[in-house]
């Protein structure tokens, strides 16, 4: 394995294409996920360690708040192409493993050993439109993102990890006029252990074949 500044695994088939690239970031790697068709292009960025000032609080509390990674390697396999990512954040110990099976998708696995339980715990996403000003219809989102396991996926119209969750499958429930191009998710386990320290572990499936075939795209211009 190597150690590099930059990762990227990407998948493709004609103008459809799906990746993921991990980028130093201060003390840690955040990464970005994006998905493209001949229509437009869209990205999911990770939130660790991004706080809002009604958060601050949370920094001095139990909550475990963002995925933190301060290091990074990449392995071929016979089968697959795969980044590794370690770190530490609030005494927590976090891992993950993301898997490129060359055709038609991308795995996230995550883990996170917590000393004790936190009031949240997961992976938070801000989501950023096309130049078009073109955002993926909530809805279509579970086509994109396929949770793995017990994982909750939830879409946030407003991008607060403190504010509304809609979970997906409920898209008609949006409120209208919300500020899409501010929307994000959340990615976390669907349940927590009754006793800590524990080891937790969540993850989801990027999939190629439906950035192909869907037409999973709105305009949020009038």
């Amino acid at each position: 394995m190597s150690s590099k500044p930059n990762s990227l695994l990407s998948i493709s088939r004609g103008q459809a294409k799906v990746s993921v690239e991990f980028r130093p970031l201060e003390d840690r790697f955040r990464h970005w996920i994006r998905f493209e068709n001949e229509l437009v292009k869209w990205s999911l960025f990770s939130l660790e360690g991004d706080f809002s000032s009604e958060d601050d609080a949370a920094l001095d509390s139990n909550e475990v708040c963002g995925f933190s990674l301060q290091e990074i390697h990449e392995e071929s396999r016979e089968d697959a192409d795969v980044i590794f990512g370690v770190g530490m954040a609030h005494g927590a110990h976090f891992s993950v493993s993301v898997a490129s099976n060359r055709q038609n998708c991308l795995r996230f696995d995550f883990a996170c050993r917590a000393p004790t339980k936190p009031d949240f715990l997961g992976c938070r996403y801000g989501w950023r439109p096309d130049a078009q000003g073109i955002e993926l219809d909530p809805v279509e989102i579970e086509k994109v993102i396929r949770p793995v396991g017990e994982t909750v996926v939830e879409f946030q119209p407003n991008g607060s990890a403190a504010g509304f969750q809609l979970p997906l499958g409920s898209g008609s429930g949006t409120p209208p006029d919300e500020d899409v191009k501010e929307c994000g998710l959340r990615v976390r386990p669907g349940s927590l252990p009754p006793e800590f320290p524990a080891t937790i572990q969540w993850g989801f499936v990027v999939s190629l074949e439906a950035v192909v075939s869907t037409e999973a795209v709105v305009s949020t211009e009038a």
